[in-house]
């Protein structure tokens, strides 16, 4: 009978153990709240990134398009904001003249001029604006026959023209997403 003797002066432990353990599963299920809420947040933070990444891809193709537009004496649609600037100093009453000074710059002492212009992209959870900046690098003459670069049946083009493409599209919330692109023009 001396093994089942009950021992009085350990009252309380029981209540303590139970204690101790409620607040670790609590702690344990209060870090796991604040892993959930903070992949959550990384989550869309990565998605509102991922679509500003798209937008500036899209930003280099609504460019490189008009590029090929204006280089052709073909109009340009209206999808720029109003002015353009080079940055040498000149100011254009529009982002269109922006762009034909820039594209037919003269290139032969050295790099064309810069011209600015931004472009406003409308999204579903708030809207992009995308900063673009062109410059016409250089003008080269392919080699050798190049006919697979031929701009009209039969016949080869005469040169190659390179245009670098920067875009930095930005929201309220979010750092901005860059892109920059060599593009080339065949004449």
């Amino acid at each position: 009978m001396d093994s089942l003797k009950v021992y009085k002066n350990n009252k309380g432990i029981a209540l303590i153990v139970a204690l101790l353990m409620s607040v670790a599963i609590m702690a344990m299920a209060a870090g796991v709240l604040y892993f959930i809420t903070q992949s959550t947040t990384m989550s869309g933070a990565g998605k509102k990134y991922a679509t500003a990444a798209g937008a500036a891809d899209g930003a280099v193709e609504v460019m490189k398009n008009n590029i090929y537009l204006i280089f052709h004496d073909t109009a340009a649609p209206a999808v720029f904001n109003d002015t353009g600037t080079l940055l040498a100093g000149a100011s254009y009453p529009t982002a269109v003249d922006c762009l034909k000074a820039a594209i037919k710059d003269d290139v032969t002492a050295g790099p064309g001029r810069l011209c600015q212009t931004s472009i406003n992209l409308p999204g579903i959870s708030g809207s992009y604006s995308a900063a673009v900046t062109v410059q016409k690098l250089y003008t080269a003459t392919p080699p050798g026959s190049s006919i697979e670069f031929a701009k009209r049946p039969g016949g080869a083009p005469s040169s190659a023209t390179f245009y670098r493409i920067t875009t930095s599209v930005t929201t309220a919330d979010n750092p901005p997403a860059d892109n920059a692109a060599l593009h080339r023009v065949m004449e």
